[in-house]
């Protein structure tokens, strides 16, 4: 009698835990689907995108919670480089979506998303570099600004306000820039002193 009693108790109890957790699973599901339906929808809005690039950033969502990043933190990225990156807004599949997590990484690091944008354009177009070239560049101001200590943030804005002056170098323009960012940090001022730009 009483085992079987406490043999039915364990199922109904096992039951009502299963039946929590499905019940979790599908609001939590739910929530997320809000989320991204409100966030794409947004990011659409503010672009004029007409959700052309809503796969690529769900996908780079995904990819970017591996280093703690959001769905809204990723769609406001991608919102950034869509408004400071002429070709991003041509852009479609795996190019649209390693651009928009490279973003998202740099700007954890304190690069923003429109810097990096603008940054990767002007290399694209001052000096003729392919998008991975260019996205890689911008990887490497993160090198360059780790080894100077200098904040990311920083290095790529003088990068962009430098960009008509190392334009002149053609392809040379990014080292010159790499050697001038280590010449003005032991110098201990700022690039533009160094370039003659105000």
């Amino acid at each position: 009698g009483e085992s079987a009693a406490a043999s039915f108790g364990s199922i109904v109890t096992l039951t009502n835990v299963a039946a929590a957790f499905g019940a979790k699973v599908v609001q939590s599901t739910v929530m997320m689907v809000m989320e991204a339906s409100s966030a794409l929808a947004s990011f659409n809005k503010m672009t004029a995108a007409s959700g052309q690039l809503n796969d690529e950033i769900m996908q780079a969502a995904v990819n970017t919670r591996q280093f703690g990043a959001g769905l809204a933190e990723t769609t406001a990225v991608a919102q950034e480089l869509f408004m400071s990156m002429s070709s991003f807004r041509q852009m479609t599949g795996d190019s649209a979506v390693t651009t928009i997590e490279l973003a998202t990484a740099l700007q954890r690091a304190g690069l923003s998303a429109s810097d990096m944008g603008q940054a990767a354009d002007l290399a694209m177009k001052g000096f003729g570099m392919s998008l991975d070239e260019a996205l890689q560049f911008s990887q490497d101001l993160f090198v360059v600004s780790q080894q100077l200590g200098i904040p990311l943030g920083k290095l790529g804005a003088d990068f962009n306000a430098a960009m008509a002056e190392l334009a002149k170098f053609g392809p040379q323009g990014i080292e010159i820039f790499k050697e001038l960012a280590a010449m003005a940090n032991a110098a201990g001022v700022e690039m533009s002193t160094l370039l003659g730009i105000s």
